[in-house]
C-alpha cells in the first residue's frame, strides 16, 4: 500500500536541463509544488482515516508490531536507487521530485497504522521505525509482527509474522484506484490473519 503520487518533469527540462520544476500527479489532479501535492496527500490521508470504522472490540487480545524503515531511511534508498539507475546523484529538479515522492510514500505507511489501530483489530498496535530497508522481526505468543522491507527499487514487500505461522508474504488487495480502497483491503487482510490465529 504506497501512494500512486507521479511526478511528471517538463519536456524541456529534458531536453535542455533548465530548471524548470516538477508538476505531480496525485488522484486526477495536477499539482506545481511539493507542497501543494503533499498537502493534497494529507488531506486524502486524513479523510480516508475518518472513514475507518472501529470495532466495537479487538479481535484478539494479542498485539501487533507494525515496523517500517523511517522516512529519513526511505528517502536515503531512493536517492542510492536513482544513483544506481543514473551513475550520478539527483540535482535540482529531480532531488525535489524523488524527495517528493519518497515523502509521499512515508506517510502511505503511516496512514497503514493509523488505521489498523483506529480499526481495533488487535489490542494494541506499537509502531517501530526500522533504521535500514529491510529487517527481521520476531513475533511471541502475545504479539504479531507486520513489517515492510524493500530489498531494492521496486521490491517493496510486506511481511507479516506470527507465533504460530511464522513469517509469510503479506498479500492484499492494491487494485483500488483511490486511499480509502487500498486502505479497507489492507485493514482486511490484516484482520484475515488476526481471525486466523
Amino acid at each position: 500500500m504506497l501512494i500512486k503520487l507521479v511526478a511528471v518533469a517538463s519536456l524541456l527540462l529534458l531536453l535542455t536541463g533548465c530548471a524548470t520544476p516538477p508538476t505531480y500527479i496525485y488522484g486526477d489532479q495536477t499539482y506545481y509544488s511539493p507542497e501543494a501535492v503533499l498537502g493534497a496527500i494529507d488531506i486524502d490521508l486524513i479523510n480516508t482515516l475518518a472513514s475507518i470504522q472501529p470495532l466495537p472490540a479487538p479481535l484478539t487480545q494479542r498485539k501487533l508490531i507494525y515496523a517500517v524503515p523511517s522516512e529519513s531511511i526511505v528517502i536515503a534508498e531512493a536517492k542510492n536507487q536513482y544513483i544506481k539507475n543514473n551513475r550520478q546523484p539527483a540535482q535540482g529538479a529531480a532531488l525535489i521530485s524523488l524527495e517528493t515522492l519518497a515523502t509521499g510514500n512515508y506517510k502511505s505507511l503511516k496512514l497503514g497504522h493509523a488505521a489498523v489501530d483506529k480499526r481495533n483489530i488487535y489490542s494494541s498496535v506499537q509502531w517501530v521505525t526500522m533504521q535500514a530497508m529491510t529487517g527481521e522481526f520476531p513475533a511471541s505468543p502475545e504479539t504479531d509482527v507486520l513489517y515492510y522491507t524493500q530489498a531494492s527499487q521496486d521490491s517493496g514487500q510486506w511481511f507479516y509474522v506470527s507465533y504460530k505461522h511464522g513469517k509469510q508474504i503479506f498479500a492484499h488487495d492494491r487494485s483500488a484506484p483511490e486511499s480509502l480502497g487500498k486502505i479497507n483491503a489492507f485493514i482486511e487482510a490484516v484482520q484475515a490473519q488476526a481471525i486466523r490465529e
